[in-house]
This record gives structure tokens, sequence and C-alpha cells, in this order.
């Protein structure tokens, strides 16, 4: 990073770091960020996974099961997962630590988030496709950007052939998946925003839609001065906000911005996002296209970048073919391929997308 800035976390004499539960896809991301700042990362989870394992093989030290024996003597930072409970061991020997503070996922990435020019990506819908999108678009552009992201991305590298959920950068430009859920979001305080859509999700936390729409603008209100705002004119309840949405950017600055699949521009995004099915990624696209484009790349490049993605882990990911002899009375085998994908989407409005596009 830029050296005139405060550096995330500097004040932190003792670059030792503790992640209870770490083998959350969000809390992995943000774990491979301190170890590419040279920090000694470690954490734990209740169980083992692909995440956990290609986390030592990265030279974090994990384990398996919680206890508060588990927590190192020497930690400077502890990073716990929302998901933990308040009654967690871990969690109660960290905050019993006098002089070590103690941050939820979201705080910590609220850190970051005002320590780099960050491009965060909200909606109930899209965020990780469309942060992988941006992020790749971005580094075609020549922007280089830290990436924090709820998935797994294959261009970003890593042992595994699935892909990593980090980039790091050497610009001061980090691009971030911004989860509504327990309004982590707000913690966040961006320069530059998209947000996909707005829908009933969350409603355990939020308890009726009312509050999710108000948590949506909250996160508007949160972004810093002059930056860019990205929006879907196409998803009704995000439009519904438009009155809203546009007294605060006069005020904060923000210069605003609305996309639909209907507009002119987009038919090249399809173009370029064929291979991909279904037209939910292509409005994913399209709100990348147009941050990228308003932050100075060149159009060619986020086109090229677009027509090399290869989808993200459990996003309508190809597994492979499935292969089914019958026999049949004739004596005759026939033989059918069925391909397998795999899709992460569990709200209707994702599953209803994803048919969608598999049809």
């Amino acid at each position: 990073m830029n050296a005139t800035r405060n550096y995330p976390f500097s004040e932190i004499r003792r670059k030792r770091v503790y992640f209870i539960g770490i083998g959350g896809v969000g809390m992995s991301a943000l774990a491979r960020w301190f170890l590419a700042k040279k920090w000694a990362v470690s954490g734990s989870d209740s169980a083992e996974s692909t995440i956990t394992r290609n986390l030592e093989k990265a030279g974090v030290k994990v384990k398996i099961g919680q206890k508060k024996g588990n927590l190192p003597s020497g930690a400077g930072l502890f990073v716990y997962n929302q998901a933990i409970s308040a009654d967690n061991p871990e969690l109660r020997e960290a905050r019993r630590r006098k002089g070590v503070p103690v941050l939820s996922y979201a705080e910590a990435v609220g850190f970051l988030t005002r320590h780099y020019d960050t491009c965060a990506v909200a909606g109930s819908h899209g965020k990780s496709t469309t942060t992988s999108i941006l992020s790749l678009a971005l580094a075609k552009g020549g922007f280089d950007p830290t990436v924090i992201v709820g998935t797994l991305v294959r261009e970003f590298g890593g042992r595994s052939g699935d892909g990593v959920n980090f980039r790091n950068g050497k610009k001061d430009l980090l691009v971030l998946e911004a989860d509504e859920f327990h309004s982590s979001f707000l913690n966040y305080s961006p320069l530059h925003a998209i947000i996909t859509n707005i829908d009933r999700e969350h409603l355990d936390w939020y308890e009726d839609f009312t509050n999710v729409k108000r948590a949506f603008l909250e996160f508007i209100k949160g972004m810093r001065n002059g930056g860019i705002l990205i929006l879907n004119k196409d998803n009704k309840e995000l439009r519904s906000l438009t009155k809203d949405i546009s007294a605060l950017s006069k005020k904060k600055e923000i210069s605003l911005f609305w996309y639909s699949l209907h507009d002119k521009d987009a038919r090249k995004i399809a173009k370029a996002m064929a291979h991909i099915p279904g037209t939910h990624m292509q409005s994913n696209a399209y709100a990348a296209f147009l941050l990228a484009r308003h932050l100075g790349a060149k159009e060619k490049d986020i086109l090229n970048a677009f027509k090399a993605y290869r989808g993200v882990w459990r996003r309508m990911e190809y597994k492979g073919e499935l292969k089914i002899q019958l026999a049949c009375r004739t004596g005759r085998n026939s033989e059918f391929k069925i391909s397998i994908h795999d899709d992460y989407g569990h709200h209707p409005t994702e599953i209803a997308a994803t048919l969608r596009g598999a049809k």
C-alpha cells in the first residue's frame, strides 16, 4: 500500500492473529490477507474442510475442535466468525485476555475498508459473482486490486484446482463482497459500491422487509463522500428507494448510475458472457462493467476479462458428466450422459434464476 497511508492494524505490536471459526469462506479470505502481510496466522474450526486444508498448505496453523487451550499465548488480535455463539469457549477466553482486541469478522474487515479505496459489492443475490467479475476486470485493466470474496475464484490461483477467495494486490484498491447477514456491511466504509438487488432475505435477523430496505439505505449512508454507486434498475424493490437514494447520494456527493438489461450497452455484455448461463449473470457483469469503466478501465480489457471468466465455486459450477447405461430387451445397451452442476443458491429467487439459466 501507499507509504503515506496508515497501514491497517499497524498499531498492534504483536503481529499474531488467531481466528475463531477460520473455516468460513469470508474468515479464511481475511486470514489470507493477514498472511500476505507477514502476520503469524492460526485458528480453529469445528470441522475439517477443503478450506481449512488449503489454509494449512498456505502456512496457517489450524486446529480442529474448539477449546480455550487452543488460543496462543502471544496473540495480538482475535477475530471471530459472527456465527459463533457467545458461549463458545474460545471466544470467552479471548474476551478474558486483557489488552488484546477481539473483533468480529465484519469489524475487522471494516478497518480495511477505511484504509483502502474500497469497492464494495452488496445485494441480496449475486454478490460473490459480481465481486469476482469486477475483480477480474480491474485486474485485467491494470488496477491490481486486493480482493476479499465469499467464493473461490480459479483465476486467483491457489494450490487447489477450485481457486482461492483472496487476491493480494499492490495498489490502494480493495474489492470486497459486502454481506448484509447480521448487518455486517454496516461496518464498512466503501468509497464505491454496487447494489445488485434487494430481496426478502435474512428475515430471521431483520424480522421484516422494511428493515432490510433500511439496512441498505444505511449502507449507502456509510459510504465515503465523492464515490460512485451502481444500482440495478431492473430490481423493483431497489427502484422503490429511488427518492431516498437520490437524497443520500446528493448529500454525500456520490455519482449515481442505474443500469438495466434493457440498456443498449447490455448487448455487448450478453455477448461477452454468452458462455455463462443465465440473464442474472449478465446483469451482474453489467454492474461490474459500469463500475470498472467509471474507475477508468478500458472497455476492451473489461470485455476480455468477461470472455475469459470461468465461473466460480458452487455457482452453477460444472463438475463433470455422469454416464448411465440402460439395458434394453433387445440386448443392445443405451448410454446417456448427464451434466452435473453444483449451485449454492438456496433462496427461492436464486433457485428460480439458476433453473432459468439451466433451461
